[in-house]
């Protein structure tokens, strides 16, 4: 009787001898049932005054977009997006040549105008 009932219901049995590996297959089991969250949160933007086209080794010609911070922050590591009268011209995920004149810094921070 009870193989029947977990015939109908359809239960997985799964033996394990370690229980470290039964861990690991539920951990698994469950990532699986989960539906995958993603969420886009803006930091903050930034405008472009100036492209710069800059010779590298290897690469040839490399163009650089000289930014000015407006809102927000924009750390290294994060996903950037370049637009162009709304639409996405260019996506970089990694941002690891963010810099601030020549030097590597700390997240790069917007600052009030003075007139």
């Amino acid at each position: 009787m009870p193989r029947v009932a977990l015939l109908f219901f359809q239960v997985n049995i799964r033996k394990h001898k370690v229980v470290y590996h039964l861990l690991d297959d539920l951990r698994a089991m469950l990532t699986a049932a989960l539906p995958v969250k993603v969420a886009e949160v803006v930091e903050g933007s930034a405008v472009v005054k100036q492209v710069f086209e800059i010779k590298r080794k290897g690469m040839g010609k490399v163009h650089i977009a000289g930014s000015v911070v407006e809102t927000g922050s924009m750390k290294k590591g994060s996903c950037f997006r370049v637009l162009r009268d709304g639409q996405v011209v260019h996506t970089m995920r990694h941002g690891a040549t963010l810099q601030h004149f020549q030097v590597l810094r700390a997240p790069l921070k917007s600052k009030p105008a003075t007139i």
